[in-house]
């Protein structure tokens, strides 16, 4: 049940981003990543989850500081 002083749940841009990712939503993808990595800039995963929606998408070289971003966020995994 809902009070008065309910609060509206703020979205999650990185569950929605990933999600629409697997589901081969690029576009809805790049959009929620890049405002989850607004919040979280150093979040590795962010970067690397847009740089495959762009190159999912051909897009080559807008997809490329993004990975190099995550490698650097991450070196132990590149």
């Amino acid at each position: 049940m809902a009070t008065a002083n309910a609060r509206p749940v703020a979205p999650d841009y990185r569950k929605d981003g990933i999600q629409a990712l697997s589901e081969g939503r690029y576009v809805d993808a790049i959009a929620a990543l890049n405002k989850a990595a607004q919040a979280t800039p150093n979040a590795p995963e962010l970067w690397l989850a847009s740089g495959r929606a762009k190159l999912a998408q051909g897009e080559w070289l807008s997809a490329r500081p993004d990975l190099e971003r995550a490698a650097t966020l991450r070196p132990e995994h590149g």
